[in-house]
Formats: structure tokens, C-alpha cells, sequence
């Protein structure tokens, strides 16, 4: 079994792939992830929150293996709060954002896999309706920085799996949520004319 795994590993390194992450490229694409925490503020109460995240990019390659662009983020959150008399609140909340990214890859420009840094910053706009209050909108401050590895299936399009690390900051009241998240995507190298 390790001998098969390490002939599949040769091959995807060793293959070429003409992966378009040269300078006058454009990448689009995008991932989705779900994550499950727990959130503590100021008080003692814990919280479960459970997020659906939809992340959509389009970047520009400025140079060779580094692309900068805007992100667009989509995220659903169900929070439940449990009480001292046994009930339990929740919160449905949605948030979209929008900002740049940045994304290099450190492997040669021709290789079949490659590996990936990336950092973004989104302003966010939110949206909630809670068992306990009426429903308001409020704004947010959000940054993740992540690492991954992309394989690309043919000369344009790229599979990729990332891990990263992001923190919201809540404008109208006292609370942040810091976030290790796993995320699947795909992302589509236009070549230039």
C-alpha cells in the first residue's frame, strides 16, 4: 500500500500541468466550508454556533505566483444559547462581506500540485432574528489567513483544500468569534490572449 501511495505522489509532483498561476492570469473561483464552536463573550454563557460559509474570488496574477483580487463571502449562522431555567435561545444570523484577498503559491509555475498561502480582509453586513429579540442588522470586521494545496485537473481548472485561521469582530457590541476552518474548492486560471 505505501508503494502505491508513493507512485501516486511521484506522479502528481513530477507531472506538468501548465497551471496558469503566471503574471497576466486571471483566477475565479471559490469554496464552501461548515464549521461547529463554541463562542464565549464578557458573560458565562456558551454558546453552540454552527456556520455554512460560501466564499466566491476573482484575482488578477500581478506577478508570477501571486495573485491579488476581491472576495465575496456569504455565511449562515444558527447560534443557540442555553439558559439557567433549562430553555434554550436562538439566532439565525446572515452575513455577507466583501474585500480583498492575496494568494501566493510556492511551487514551481508548472507544477500538477501545488502549494498555496492566502490572507483576506472582508467588511461584513449582517443581518439577525433571535428567539429573544427582534431582528436588527449590524456591521462587522472579518480576516482569515490560510494555506493549502491546489491539484489541477487539466490546464485550467484547480481542486483545492485549504486550512485556515479567522476572526470577526462585532461593531455594535462586545464579541468576536475565532474560527479554525477546513475548506473545499475550486479555482478556474484564465490564460491570457
Amino acid at each position: 500500500m505505501k508503494t502505491i501511495a508513493s507512485i501516486v505522489l511521484l506522479i502528481l509532483f513530477s507531472t506538468k500541468s501548465m497551471s496558469q498561476i503566471t503574471k497576466g492570469n486571471w483566477l475565479i473561483g471559490g469554496n464552501a466550508s461548515a464549521s461547529f464552536q463554541k463562542s464565549r463573550g464578557q458573560s458565562t454563557i456558551v454558546a453552540d454556533v454552527n456556520t455554512l460559509d460560501i466564499q466566491s474570488n476573482v484575482g488578477y496574477f500581478v506577478m508570477d505566483k501571486l495573485a491579488v483580487g476581491v472576495i465575496v463571502n456569504s455565511q449562515l449562522n444558527y447560534t443557540k444559547y442555553p439558559q439557567s431555567d433549562g430553555s434554550i435561545n436562538k439566532d439565525w444570523r446572515n452575513s455577507m462581506g466583501v474585500g480583498p484577498f492575496v494568494r501566493y503559491y510556492f511551487l514551481n509555475t508548472e507544477s500538477r500540485v501545488n502549494i498555496f498561502s492566502a490572507a483576506n480582509f472582508q467588511y461584513t453586513f449582517n443581518w439577525d432574528k433571535a428567539s429573544f429579540t427582534s431582528a436588527h442588522s449590524y456591521n462587522a470586521s472579518f480576516y482569515e489567513i490560510s494555506g493549502g494545496a491546489v491539484i489541477f485537473l487539466n490546464t485550467s481548472v484547480g481542486a483545492e483544500v485549504s486550512v485556515g485561521y479567522n476572526k470577526r469582530s462585532y461593531s455594535d457590541f462586545d464579541s468576536k468569534l475565532e474560527n479554525i476552518v477546513l475548506r473545499i474548492g475550486f479555482q478556474i486560471h484564465l490564460e491570457k490572449e
